[in-house]
């Protein structure tokens, strides 16, 4: 209790001092503002004023919570805190407050403190009575110190000096061995230096690293020795030396793998522990393998081009600097020697990746063996390894892949590809298709980079290329004899040079199918393992085996005749099935040894298409617009043949054909493909070439020739051919095309095949419609007498004469087959079109007739159905599937129909004209005015409804 008393005391007096301390002015003494006032101690026993106030739990408590939590804090001066809450002046009523509510937080809290200290009177006990039992056990171990002593003095003084000159003599003997054993050791080591050169010599580097790792292991527990010291130094030289050669037969795997030489790379990497070094540094290997290895190839083939005057170094120009001055005559061949030399590398790298492949296959199930029976940490850190070197490998034949594909771009970009010829600029294509095929099969790359810097030069070589074909095409066409190529009778678009591509580009030679090789059937690291490489220049020297011998050509013709008139071969009578059986085995027969008809200039067109199909599968972006020119180029071919043959001479303008999809077909050519004398060519480099001029040794006014059926024939087979041939390359094409493009492009194939048989009609129309004297034939019906009383069994003598013109038109259609095939087809059509020029002849000559008989309308029937009769056997076509048969007989027909029937006839039947509507009318009810009025003006109003759907 004193202490705290006397300790309250200073408190009290050092808050005094404080307080006087804080009111002394800063001013000086004549300028302040309250003189000094003599602060005297409080003289009252605290510890009475303390116990002054009442206890109360719950009124301390609620001083406690009103107190000032900075009085809680370290480092804090309560007397200058409450000093300087006073107000100035000072008001001894506030002081008295406040001195009154600080005892009383005073008291609050010293009794709260009390009250802790008595709380922990038991601890404080408990803890003196342990602190008393440590004395006691100290006592005890300075006794047993004592003791221990006196028995160590006595066990000295009991051995003797003999025993322990003993233990010194073994002891020194132990030492001698231990030092004879070091120096064998030393000896051993110093000869160790001259074993690793040896073995550096041999490439023995898994045997010379296994020898320093273990002198590194002696030279550890000898190194207290000088000698050995001195000599790990060396070896250590010896160590980053034996590194850097093995860093430079790591440098050749590059370019020549060997299985057993980089596995013994690989285990001298692992013993040094750098097996991820091992894997960085080959990787930069390989990387300066492919710019150097370019750098070289090209600058060995610019030094070719330099000329003596050039005093340039090339030696010092960058790698894109370089590829300029190569000249067009040695650009392949350095191409193909950079990509062969490219080759190397990538095949040791894909060497590189099946070895390492093999070698995780093989230490994973032996990992997994050793897991299974004793899994170790050692475990966990092969796989991560095995991993780490795999992630590495597999990242990094992308990374050289484009290395590689960046040099042979920069290669390409160099040189401008408008002055090579077209097989030059192939081989180029060829070469850099191969090369995406091997980047998709070496790392899974589409080669983005390199199909599209080649994608625009190629385009634009393509289309100069295109434009300047049409041109020749044009030359071709004009010059065109319009004769029979003599190609083999088995003749194939795939036996042309130009087609032989498709063997190397397909599974099977019978299928046109195309895209990139099935990598496990078809693969260039499989193929070319040992030697070689895919870029090696194989000319195909092979020829042509598609003309026809003069034998051989003479004996198809001579065949002709014997196929299209069957009754030659054979003059037993057949009924009217077997004469059908018998036409279809003719029509085959006939199919497998026709000789194919095709011109010149419609196998150029082929051979183009050749060409172009090779450019589509050499560079698939560029597809459709190949497909495109494809297409245009049987256009033009397709638009000539009816500028020749089809308009007769301006005479069936375009807007006058029937056809509507031949119309529509021609205009679209005309219109996107043709340009006349003057026109600007938008296009600036091609897509418009001129309208062809038929050449004047082309005569279709013979009448000998039956108009030029013979130029008409070859003209319309061979374009049929061709679009038939088109029509068959449309799934190589399909599968180059994009899925967007493709029907654009297939709605092209299948109109030109749709619209080259209507051509082929309308090439025709020109000889059938001079088949007959139309206007003669219908002269004579004129001259008829249909008023006849009794019908009698002659035909009228018209009739002899219209089929004794058509047995003269097949006399000399048989003349003209003799030097040319012509097909069944051609006939059907031509019998098509004249018979149906023979039916408007009926028709027109009926109509001629004012008066007419029911005999008369006999005798109309008896002359057609003599005429159908005799006109069997004269065509040597069927007639019962032609049509116009029925145009005929209903018009004769409605001569007896009645009055309400008739009217509804003339309404369905808008085939025939007002003309032979007016006549049927007339003649049908000439004895009745009012029917025959009355049908008249139907006839009036149907024609007015016909001409308003013209307008």
């Amino acid at each position: 209790m004193e202490f705290k008393k006397k300790l309250k005391n200073i408190l009290q007096k050092e808050g005094i001092k404080k307080m006087q301390n804080a009111l002394k002015p800063n001013l000086k003494s004549s300028e302040s503002l309250f003189p000094p006032v003599q602060m005297k101690p409080f003289s009252r026993d605290s510890e009475t004023e303390v116990r002054s106030y009442p206890s109360d739990p719950e009124v301390d408590d609620a001083v406690l919570e009103t107190m000032d939590t900075v009085f809680f804090t370290t480092n804090f001066d309560p007397c200058l805190f409450e000093l300087l809450k006073l107000s100035y002046p000072l008001d001894k009523e506030d002081l008295t407050q406040s001195r009154e509510r600080l005892k009383k937080e005073l008291t609050v809290v010293s009794k709260r403190v009390f009250q802790l200290i008595l709380d922990k009177q038991s601890c404080y006990s408990s803890e003196i009575q342990r602190i008393r039992e440590i004395e006691d056990d100290l006592v005890a171990a300075i006794f047993t110190c004592k003791e221990a002593r006196c028995d160590l003095s006595l066990t000295r003084d009991g051995f003797t000096s003999k025993s322990l000159g003993i233990i010194a003599n073994h002891q020194k003997r132990q030492a001698d061995k231990l030092l004879l054993k070091s120096l064998k050791t030393i000896q051993t080591l110093q000869s160790t230096e001259t074993r690793l050169q040896e073995l550096l010599t041999e490439d023995n580097y898994l045997g010379a690293i296994q020898l320093l790792l273990e002198f590194q292991q002696t030279a550890e527990t000898y190194k207290h020795f000088s000698c050995i010291s001195e000599l790990s130094k060396k070896l250590l030289d010896t160590m980053e030396t034996a590194e850097e050669q093995l860093d430079m037969a790591l440098s050749k795997v590059c370019f020549h793998f060997d299985e057993k030489h980089y596995g013994k790379l690989q285990k001298a990497y692992q013993l040094l522990g750098k097996t991820h070094t091992c894997v960085d540094q080959l990787l930069m290997h390989y990387t300066s393998a492919v710019h150097n290895t370019a750098f070289g190839v090209v600058h060995g083939f610019a030094e070719l081009c330099r000329s003596d005057e050039q005093s340039m170094n090339l030696q010092k120009k960058p790698y894109p600097d370089l590829c300029t001055c190569l000249s067009q005559e040695i650009f392949i061949p350095c191409l193909v020697d950079l990509c062969k030399s490219l080759w190397k590398i990538l095949m040791s790298y894909h060497k590189l990746l099946t070895w390492h492949a093999g070698e995780t296959t093989t230490k994973d199930s032996s990992t997994q063996l050793q897991s299974d029976s004793s899994p170790t940490s050692g475990t966990e850190e092969l796989e991560s390894s095995l991993d780490y070197v795999d992630q590495k490998l597999q990242n990094g034949s992308a990374r050289i892949w484009q290395d590689v594909q960046t040099k042979i771009k920069t290669f390409l970009l160099a040189c401008d590809f408008s002055g090579f010829k077209i097989d030059d600029f192939m081989q180029i294509l060829s070469v850099t298709h191969t090369l995406r095929i091997v980047g998709k099969e070496f790392c899974s790359s589409e080669s983005e980079s390199l199909r599209d810097c080649m994608r625009e030069a190629s385009l634009r070589y393509f289309l100069e290329y295109h434009y300047l074909k049409l041109e020749e095409l044009r030359i071709f066409i004009e010059n065109e004899g319009w004769e029979v190529c003599p190609v083999r009778s088995d003749f194939n678009i795939r036996k042309l040079q130009e087609f032989k591509f498709l063997k190397h580009c397909t599974n099977s030679s019978l299928q046109l199918s195309s895209s990139m090789p099935n990598h496990e059937f078809y693969s260039y690291f499989k193929k070319f393992d040992e030697a070689g490489s895919p870029f090696e220049i194989s000319k195909d020297n092979s020829e042509e085996d598609i003309y026809m011998s003069t034998k051989n050509s003479s004996n198809s013709r001579h065949r002709s005749p014997e196929i299209k008139n069957p009754e030659n071969r054979n003059s037993m009578t057949l009924t009217d099935s077997e004469e059908d059986n018998e036409t279809n085995e003719e029509d085959e027969f006939e199919n497998k040894l026709s000789p194919i008809i095709i011109t010149n200039t419609s196998l150029s067109i082929l051979r183009l298409f050749g060409r172009y199909l090779n450019l589509m599968y050499l560079l698939k972006p560029i597809a459709y617009d190949v497909a495109v020119c494809m297409n245009q180029l049987f256009d033009y071919y397709f638009y000539s043949v009816f500028v020749f043959f089809g308009a007769e001479n301006g005479e069936v303008p375009i807007t006058k054909i029937p056809n509507a999809q031949l119309r529509e077909a021609l205009s679209r050519i005309r219109s996107k493909l043709i340009r006349t004398e003057g026109d600007v060519n938008s296009n600036g480099s091609g897509g418009c070439v001129l309208e062809p001029i038929a050449s004047p040794l082309l005569d279709l006014t013979k009448e000998d020739g039956l108009f030029g059926l013979s130029e008409r024939n070859i003209a319309s087979e061979s374009t049929v051919y061709l679009a038939l041939q088109l029509d068959s390359l449309k799934q190589f094409i399909e599968s180059h095309v994009s899925e967007s493009h493709w029907e654009s492009i297939s709605e092209l194939i299948d109109q030109s095949v749709i619209v080259s048989e209507g051509l082929r009609r309308l090439t025709f129309a020109g000889v059938s419609c001079k088949a007959v004297d139309y206007e003669m034939i219908v002269n004579r019906m004129e001259t008829v007498n249909w008023e006849v009383k009794e019908l009698m069994s002659q035909h009228s003598t018209y009739v002899d004469l219209l089929l004794r013109e058509l047995q003269i038109f097949t006399m000399k259609i048989d003349t003209i087959s003799k030097g040319v095939v012509i097909s069944r087809p051609v006939l059907t059509i031509l019998w098509e079109q004249i018979f149906k020029i023979c039916c408007r002849a009926f028709v027109d000559g009926f109509s001629s007739t004012k008066k007419c008989s029911n005999s008369g309308r006999g005798l109309m029937q008896l002359d057609f159905t003599q005429f159908l009769s005799k006109l069997e056997k004269i065509a040597p076509v069927s007639l019962k599937g032609l049509p116009n048969r029925e145009y005929v007989e209903s018009y004769v027909k409605a001569y007896y129909m009645p009055e309400a029937i008739m009217e509804e006839w003339i309404q369905n039947h808008t085939e025939y004209s007002s003309k032979h509507l007016v006549s049927l009318v007339h003649c049908a009810w000439q004895d009745n005015r009012k029917a025959r009025q009355f049908l008249l003006h139907v006839v009036e109003e149907l024609e007015k409804v016909k001409r308003l759907q013209k307008i």
